[in-house]
C-alpha cells in the first residue's frame, strides 16, 4: 500500500493519507483493511477493461461509527487528527490528489487555499449532525489563527 502518513494512537490506526497519483498498481488496489468501517481502493484499468456488472448483496453490517475519507479535488486543507479523547495526535496538510481517511478518534479541518474543493465519503445512514458528533475545541494553533 502507497500511504503516505499514518496516525495511530495507542497502538491503533486512527487515519491515513495516501497521494493519489501515487497508486500505480494496475487493477484495484484496496487500501483499506477489509475489517474497516470505510472501504477505500484506488482503479487503475487499462482502456476497454471492462469490469462486470453486479449488484452488492443485502446483509446486515453492525458498524457503530461513522467514518470518513475526504479527496482533495483542489486546493489544500489542514487536517488535524485527534485520539478519541479529543487529544491532538497529529497535524497534516492535505493536497489537491490527495485522499485522507478518518476510521476512529476525531477530526478537525481548517481551509487553507481559496476555491479549495473537497469531495467527503462517509459510511451512513446519517442521523445529523446531533446524533452523529460531538464538537469540541481544537488544539491546533494554526487552526485557531485568523
Amino acid at each position: 500500500m502507497d500511504i503516505k502518513l499514518t496516525f495511530e494512537n495507542e497502538g491503533v490506526v486512527l487515519a491515513w493519507v495516501v497521494e493519489l497519483q501515487q497508486v500505480n498498481a494496475p487493477g484495484l488496489t484496496f487500501l483499506s483493511s477489509p475489517s474497516d468501517y470505510l472501504q477505500v481502493g484506488v482503479w487503475n484499468h487499462p482502456k476497454d477493461a471492462i469490469l462486470k456488472s453486479h449488484i452488492h448483496n443485502i446483509h446486515k453490517k453492525n458498524t457503530d461509527r461513522t467514518s470518513e475519507a475526504v479527496i482533495v479535488l483542489s486546493g489544500a486543507i489542514h487536517a488535524d487528527i485527534f485520539s478519541e479523547n479529543q487529544l491532538l495526535i497529529g497535524s497534516t496538510t492535505i493536497a489537491a490528489g490527495s485522499v485522507l481517511v478518518c476510521l476512529k478518534g476525531g477530526h478537525g479541518y481548517k481551509i487553507l487555499e481559496e476555491n479549495t474543493k473537497v469531495l467527503e465519503i462517509k459510511n451512513g445512514p446519517y442521523f445529523g449532525p446531533e446524533v452523529d458528533r460531538t464538537t469540541f475545541e481544537s488544539q491546533c494553533i494554526s487552526c485557531q489563527l485568523g
